[in-house]
């Protein structure tokens, strides 16, 4: 017990360890709790996939609203958000010319792990015409295998093709144009190719003649029945080549 000498408490040295030691664990108790403030909710957590109706595969670089947020799908077409708090709307933002959503919105208020959209894509030749003569448009080709009745006649229009993410190898590889190439001329300023893998067993990959101007960019260009690019055009000089993969094709020249 504390004594009292001279109207001053005196305690033993136990007693003062034994004080000293219960503040200390209620502080610590204090802080870990929040300074005394109880924790917020973390809120649900939702879910989903975005891929091609054609074959099931993944597309990455969809953008969705969640609410006020926006998220992007990875490499797989998975996307999700958490520390949602009541009801939100998950909406498409991406709006690629020739493609279709089996839905453009789904509304939810609780967690879930099945809010899936389907991408159905016209085809590439099929969209192309969609863009008038001199007409300029950007087309993103879901990953696939497209395996062609004809060749792809990018003329007197100015058509960006490509992949969902060039830079993307594994998307590169999965984003297949088979049985015949890409023809280019007569563009009214450029077009551009790039991030895809091109096969023609018949002809030359890509071809830019007649007053063709491209840039033909990080392509793979592979097992083609003559060049893997063809450049006949009357103003070479304004073609661009750039981190292509070019490889087993029967003329190994780059142009001709």
């Amino acid at each position: 017990m504390p004594k009292l000498y001279k109207g001053v408490i005196v305690m033993s040295k136990k007693l003062r360890t034994l004080i000293l030691l219960f503040l200390l664990i209620t502080t610590a108790a204090f802080l870990t709790t929040g300074c005394g403030k109880k924790e917020k909710p973390k809120g649900y957590t939702i879910s989903g996939v975005v891929t091609n109706s054609a074959n099931n595969l993944g597309i990455k670089n969809v953008k969705l609203a969640v609410g006020e947020k926006v998220v992007t799908t990875d490499v797989h077409g998975k996307w999700s958000v958490s520390g949602l708090t009541g009801p939100v709307t998950v909406g498409v933002i991406t709006d690629n010319l020739g493609w279709t959503f089996d839905r453009t919105s789904v509304e939810v208020s609780g967690a879930a792990s099945d809010l899936d959209f389907t991408v159905t894509f016209d085809g590439i030749e099929e969209t192309i015409k969609r863009v008038s003569l001199d007409g300029a448009a950007t087309i993103v080709v879901p990953p696939g295998t497209y395996n062609l009745s004809g060749a792809i006649n990018i003329v007197s229009r100015d058509i960006h093709l490509k992949s969902t993410d060039p830079d993307d190898p594994a998307v590169v590889a999965a984003t297949i144009i088979k049985d015949h190439g890409i023809y280019i001329y007569r563009t009214p300023n450029r077009s551009i190719v790039e991030g895809l893998t091109i096969s023609d067993e018949k002809s030359s990959g890509i071809s830019v003649s007649d007053r063709g101007v491209a840039t033909i960019r990080k392509n793979v260009i592979e097992g083609c029945g003559m060049h893997g690019i063809s450049i006949t055009s009357t103003i070479p000089d304004q073609i661009e080549i750039i981190d292509n993969i070019i490889r087993n094709n029967s003329v190994t020249e780059t142009f001709g």
